[in-house]
């Protein structure tokens, strides 16, 4: 697995402690990052102790990583018998990756990105 670097001239827009959801019982919990290009999740949580941003660029392996132009549609669901809502990522290679995102921030984030990303074409 890669370590996460920020690319030359990339924005990050959105970090945070996100689990990803492998399969309907596995997560995998990490640090995430949505930046102007990508979605990225690591299964790394050292960085975090490290120091931030900084200490998870150090030592995050990237465990999924999606490009924003891949993305064909975000959704919503949910997740187990509390309902955490997870946030839903279609790609034009009919995958879809889910991520729990208790915070509404995430799809705002995500929102806004996609629709840099693809005027006009999100919903």
């Amino acid at each position: 697995m890669a370590k996460f670097k920020v690319q030359d001239g990339e924005q990050v827009l959105m970090e945070g402690l996100l689990p990803y959801l492998k399969s309907k019982y596995r997560y995998i919990p990490g640090l995430s990052y949505l930046t102007d290009r990508r979605f990225v999740h690591t299964n790394n949580l050292r960085g975090r102790a490290v120091g931030g941003l900084v200490g998870a660029l150090m030592t995050a392996r990237i465990d999924l990583e999606v490009p924003l132009e891949t993305i064909t549609r975000i959704g919503r669901s949910s997740h187990g018998r509390k309902n955490h809502p997870v946030l839903v990522i279609l790609t034009r290679d009919g995958q879809d990756h889910r991520i729990v995102a208790e915070d509404e921030a995430w799809f705002q984030a995500f929102d806004r990105a996609l629709a840099q990303r693809h005027p006009g074409q999100m919903s």
